[in-house]
């Protein structure tokens, strides 16, 4: 299995490349919210005009880079069973899972909850500024600066700044309630998270406990292999036509590409020979730049246009495109080789506390640097959106590490069950 362990190690890069685009996406359409809405004022014409509406916005796609996320887990997840069926490791997972991913998690939540205590969170503030910028308006009471959801009906756009943390209950007992069981178990509705990024979990927890129980019973069962592709098919289209839950869809698929991978090797073999590896790679790319800003432009259209109704367009293009980018991995040497690079695999191992930690480090120091350095009136408006991400990321670098800490610790203990 050496093949393997190099394009894991392939995976890992592309996990952690996946989180540096969530990060990016997410610092774009905060202080650029044409990047994510239609018709928004203009605030960089680069990335709003250029960027964004062409396929190059695949590099920043953060809705897409979720999908990678939900994919790789599936694949992952169902690898090593597909190679070695173990019914008793396989039981141990169902503790496992949430005690590996919930320590870090928590702790995120519970610095959003201290940062909301004490009125550290600006993104209402900074989101005013982003309005002026464009509109030349000027909002300035003190009342209109602090209290975000008396504001939402007064900014038209910057929406993503506006709508995180508006409606939420600020007590302990709420961020416990979050922190340890609403966030894995329970969906919560937006603006009322203390981490917005981690609604995503919810689905990551569920779409994992699929994957175990579709293994459990084949391992029990001892299904073979074509009956098994017949009920993951079966498994995946019934997600699409009857649930019409696009997000679970894409662990099924990840762990029916594991199966292929590891019981029909000769496909894969094949795609090595032919090179189509490469053809998968710029068809993912394709269908992974789409976003609500381009969906209705010349070459996006038409493929809206033909996706079936049963779930919004966008969605089957995130899912076929995460899927052509994992066979893409496993297939091209090239690619894999880029992945497997020192800095793509320092990525990959903090990717998970660089994806909990910088929506609340957004709302709070970034945006806090942006409104500072914007009230001194000497840099352009791009110039203060670059000047306060850069600023921050001594900081936010420690915040991650910090995180990645809890992270190893709840990784060790997992193991231990």
């Amino acid at each position: 299995m050496s093949d393997s362990k190099t394009r894991l190690y392939a995976l890992d890069g592309l996990r952690g490349l996946a989180a540096l685009s969530v990060f990016l996406w997410h610092n774009f359409i905060s202080f650029f919210p044409g990047c994510n809405i239609p018709e928004a004022p203009t605030h960089s014409y680069f990335l709003e005009k250029v960027i964004f509406p062409s396929p190059a916005s695949f590099l920043f796609s953060g809705d897409f880079a979720v999908y990678v996320f939900f994919v790789l887990s599936g694949f992952v997840l169902s690898l090593k069973f597909f190679i070695k069926p173990d019914s008793e490791s396989l039981k141990s997972q169902y503790f496992r899972r949430y005690v590996r991913l919930m320590p870090p998690a928590a702790i995120t939540v519970f610095v959003a909850f201290v940062i909301l205590k004490n009125g550290w969170m600006y993104n209402i503030n900074a989101a005013i500024i982003v309005n002026q910028s464009t509109i030349h308006k000027l909002i300035t009471t003190s009342a209109d600066l602090t209290h975000g959801s008396d504001m939402m009906v007064n900014i038209p756009n910057s929406l993503w700044l506006v709508f995180n943390w508006h409606n939420v209950i600020i007590t302990f007992q709420n961020a416990c309630w979050q922190a340890f069981w609403a966030v894995w178990f329970e969906p919560i509705l937006p603006g009322s998270q203390f981490n917005s990024n981690l609604g995503t979990l919810f689905l990551e927890i569920i779409g994992s406990y699929t994957v175990y129980f579709f293994l459990m019973v084949c391992i029990c069962l001892k299904i073979p292999k074509i009956l098994r592709y017949f009920l993951q098919c079966s498994l995946i289209v019934s997600s699409i036509l009857v649930f019409q839950e696009p997000h679970y869809v894409v662990f099924m698929v990840g762990m029916f590409v594991a199966d292929i991978y590891v019981n029909s090797k000769a496909i894969f073999d094949k795609l090595i020979k032919y090179r189509l590896g490469y053809l998968f790679l710029v068809i993912s790319i394709y269908f992974g730049s789409f976003n609500s800003v381009n969906c209705t432009s010349v070459w996006a259209k038409p493929i809206m246009d033909i996706m079936p109704g049963v779930i919004p367009p966008m969605f089957w293009t995130w899912i076929c495109g995460s899927t052509f980018l994992l066979i893409s991995v496993l297939t091209v040497l090239p690619l894999q080789r880029m992945l497997e690079l020192k800095m793509c695999k320092f990525l990959g191992t903090y990717s998970y506390s660089l994806y909990l930690c910088h929506t609340v480090f957004i709302g709070s120091v970034t945006c806090f640097l942006f409104t500072t350095i914007s009230g001194l009136h000497k840099y352009s408006y791009i110039e203060n959106v670059f000047l306060s991400i850069v600023a921050g990321l001594p900081l936010f670098m420690l915040f991650v590490y910090a995180v990645k800490k809890i992270d190893d610790l709840s990784t060790n203990l997992s193991r231990k069950i």
